[in-house]
């Protein structure tokens, strides 16, 4: 098991109590750094790096590194908009379609060191009690042919960072066929929608949950 990285000084979503001055902030805030440490949990459970770069056999051209990628691109440029989000001057402009460094894809260390960077950013951010309405421009490419211009959207970072969240959860999913084919354990509840959960819970019967998710 990889033990290179040690993220126990880190204050995760799952130790979060009194960090928000509102109830919604709060329960934001702790379960999108829940989700992310979902993500930290199993990186630093995989036997070698070459696990995180192995091509999935099922998923054309996939690795659990590229999903990873994914999940800290769109994650960091959420989170680092909210770290300045106060200055009423800057206009924030959130762009998925940005692709940064794919340094992440290749070192499972790297993907660590920024999961848990972002999840410092949002215990920061989240001191401000109406960030969750704070306004922030979406720019996205709709069409793939370059003559049509990127379409700009008007959204919230409460909207944009739990869609950041379910996108996450997305990728986990695939990240768990990759891990299956594998050989590599994974959580029951990893890749699972909060709502499949809840409605599975909800019948309180012994269902596996894991053949109808959603």
């Amino acid at each position: 098991m990889i033990s290179a990285l040690n993220n126990s000084n880190l204050n995760t979503g799952s130790e979060i109590t009194d960090t928000t001055n509102s109830g919604k902030e709060q329960e934001l805030n702790k379960i999108s750094c829940q989700i992310l440490q979902q993500c930290v949990n199993l990186l630093l459970s995989l036997p070698s790096n070459e696990t995180y770069t192995w091509k999935s056999k099922f998923i054309p051209t996939s690795t659990i590194g590229r999903h990873v990628r994914s999940i800290a691109k769109e994650n960091i440029i959420n989170g680092s908009a909210s770290t300045d989000i106060d200055n009423s001057d800057v206009k924030w402009t959130v762009n998925y379609d940005d692709r940064k460094s794919q340094v992440t894809e290749t070192s499972f260390t790297f993907a660590v060191q920024q999961i848990i960077e972002l999840q410092n950013i949002l215990l920061n951010s989240f001191q401000n009690k109406s960030l969750l309405l704070a306004p922030i421009q979406l720019e996205a490419i709709i069409d793939s042919n370059p003559k049509v211009k990127p379409m700009n959207f008007s959204t919230t970072f409460g909207r944009e960072l739990w869609f950041c969240c379910l996108h996450a959860i997305h990728h986990y999913a695939l990240i768990r066929v990759i891990c299956c084919e594998q050989n590599i354990p994974c959580p029951d509840e990893f890749g699972v929608a909060p709502s499949t959960l809840k409605r599975f819970r909800s019948r309180e019967v012994g269902d596996d949950y894991t053949n109808d998710i959603s």
